[in-house]
Parts: structure tokens; C-alpha cells; sequence
């Protein structure tokens, strides 16, 4: 082999014979062109592994990513590849692979394997937006429930002061009250369940309590006016039934 070979074109092998003229009868033609498709496909998997990197810093979608990533394992079995040919160019059957061929090759593999962490990460920090969107919307409904129980608890503490609000209007307000609480209280529950800081959740479960309290009170309020119309109506009913002479 001529001295102007380059060092991963030349060496000696385990046999002690120039690498690459036992393969190819003392030629350089094979070698040069095997080690140009392996620079080329080295330099895809460069460019490649950029578009990616371009990608991520431009916040790309999912698919765009994934789409890339596609092709840089392409670009990397490409590369595998044409390394193995231009080994089986330079090397004997029982030569031992050269240090620097075993360099180039894990330093391609290195870069591979990091595009793919990059890609991993980036994949799962662009999944943490969804999980804080869903958090959000169930906030809203929770806020959404709380007011309306607060509403509902509202017209309850007017219908058990208003004197002339008859006991069936009560209880439906009671009831109405009672069918929201169970809506905010579900609504919160899945609320919490999805929220990771523990204070948070310790805070929403406070409220909770809060308003569950303000339910009781409203609550105790409409059965002690809806207790004192019936009494008040059983009396009224005894006097009427005492004036006419019935014993009841």
C-alpha cells in the first residue's frame, strides 16, 4: 500500500500483512471508495442529528421529533453498515478490528445514543403541558362547582328566613343544595387526586371542609324553620279541630 494512504486505510493486521492489499490484490480503488461511502454516511448522520437538535431548540411538535428521530436511526444502521464493509476492505478474516476503527465507530454510536436521550426528553417534557391543562380544566370546574354550591347554599339561607316561604319550597332548596355539594365534592376529588404538591391538595381539602361546614349550617337552619312550620301547623290544626268539638 502506498505511504499516502491515510492511517485507517493502512496498518497491519494480527498476520502481520499491510491491511486492505490481501483483500483487495494490492489496490487502493476498494478501500478509497468504501471509506467514502462511510465518511458520507458518518456526515447524514451528522446533519441528521442537527435537524433534530434544530427541532427541539425551536419547540417542534411531537411528531415532527419523532418523525426526525426516524430518520437518524436510519442514517445510524447506514452507517453501521458501511463501517462493516470497509472493514471487511481493510481486514484479514482473523485480524482483530484496529483501536482507531473501534474510536470512530463508538463515537458515531455516542452521538447516536445522546440524540436519542435528547429526544426522549424533550418528548417528555413536551408531554408535561397536557397533564397541566388537564389540572387546569378541572380546576375551572371545581371553581365552576364551589360557586354554584355557594349559590345553592345562598337561596337555602333565604328560603329558611323568608316567612313566607312554604315548606316544600325549603325542602327543594335543601335538596337542590344537597345534589351540588355532591357535584363539587366529585369534581374536587379528581381535582386532588391529580395535583402532585401536597400542600395544594392539603389547602383544596380545607375548603372543602369549609364548605361542607357551610352546607351542615344551612342545612340544621332549614329543618329547625321547616320543624317550626309543621309544629306551627299541627297547632293550628289541633285549635281548628278543638274549636269544632273533634277530638283528635
Amino acid at each position: 500500500m502506498s505511504g499516502s494512504g491515510s492511517e485507517e486505510e493502512t496498518g497491519t493486521g494480527s498476520n502481520g500483512k499491510e491491511l486492505g492489499k490481501e483483500k483487495t490484490g494490492g489496490g487502493n480503488s476498494e478501500i478509497t471508495k468504501r471509506k467514502r461511502k462511510r465518511t458520507t454516511a458518518k456526515r447524514m448522520l451528522t446533519l441528521a442529528i442537527q435537524s433534530l437538535e434544530e427541532a427541539i431548540s425551536n419547540n417542534q411538535s411531537k411528531s415532527v421529533v419523532e418523525s426526525l428521530f426516524v430518520g437518524i436511526s436510519q442514517c445510524w444502521s447506514s452507517v453501521q453498515a458501511e463501517h462493516a464493509k470497509f472493514l471487511e476492505c481493510i481486514l484479514d478474516d482473523e485480524d482483530d478490528v484496529p483501536e482507531e476503527q473501534v474510536k470512530w465507530i463508538i463515537e458515531c454510536s455516542t452521538k447516536y445514543a445522546n440524540s436519542g436521550t435528547s429526544k426522549d426528553k424533550y418528548l417528555i417534557g413536551s408531554a408535561k403541558p397536557t397533564v397541566k391543562e388537564s389540572t387546569k380544566v378541572k380546576r375551572r370546574s371545581v371553581k365552576f362547582e364551589r360557586s354554584t354550591l355557594k349559590s345553592k347554599i345562598s337561596s337555602l339561607n333565604s328560603a329558611a328566613s323568608d316567612p313566607t316561604a312554604s315548606i316544600p319550597v325549603i325542602q327543594e332548596a335543601q335538596q337542590s343544595m344537597k345534589n351540588q355539594l355532591e357535584r363539587y365534592l366529585t369534581s374536587q376529588k379528581e381535582l386532588i387526586l391529580e395535583m402532585s404538591d401536597e400542600d395544594e391538595a392539603e389547602a383544596e381539602m380545607t375548603i372543602s371542609e369549609e364548605m361542607e361546614s357551610l352546607c351542615l349550617n344551612a342545612s340544621v337552619s332549614a329543618g329547625k324553620r321547616t320543624k317550626s312550620e309543621e309544629c306551627a301547623k299541627r297547632n293550628q290544626e289541633k285549635k281548628t279541630k278543638d274549636a269544632c268539638g273533634i277530638d283528635i
